[in-house]
């Protein structure tokens, strides 16, 4: 894999992630974007660190 399709993986699950949630309100969507740290996994960030080198 290389550095843009890794890039672009970690993207395409963090908008899958904040389509989750119906962000009606812009406090909402602030909300849920606040969460998104708190769904990756310690070894999942690992990982993307190592594919791009």
């Amino acid at each position: 894999m290389d550095n843009v399709n890794s890039i672009e993986q970690q993207f395409a699950d963090l908008i899958a992630l904040l389509r989750k949630p119906v962000a009606r309100s812009v406090g909402t969507l602030w909300a849920a974007f606040g969460a998104l740290p708190e769904s990756f996994e310690p070894d999942e960030c690992a990982n993307y660190f190592r594919h791009t080198g």
